[in-house]
């Protein structure tokens, strides 16, 4: 499946001049800094469970 999305032309420029080790067309890029976010959201919860699991000493299964 293809969908077509408008971006800005400075966007597109700054997509343009991205390095991405290993990808080559916007797509991949995309993806790959897709990938970057939802790690670093993962990665937040991740730290907040474990907050939260000292304080109350308990695990959110627990909890």
């Amino acid at each position: 499946m293809s969908v077509v999305i408008t971006l800005s032309e400075q966007t597109a420029k700054h997509l343009a001049h991205l390095s991405v080790a290993g990808v080559q067309d916007d797509d991949g890029k995309v993806r790959a800094l897709l990938e970057v976010e939802y790690r670093q959201k993962m990665a937040h919860a991740s730290r907040i469970d474990l907050a939260l699991r000292d304080k109350y000493q308990l695990t959110f299964e627990e909890f």
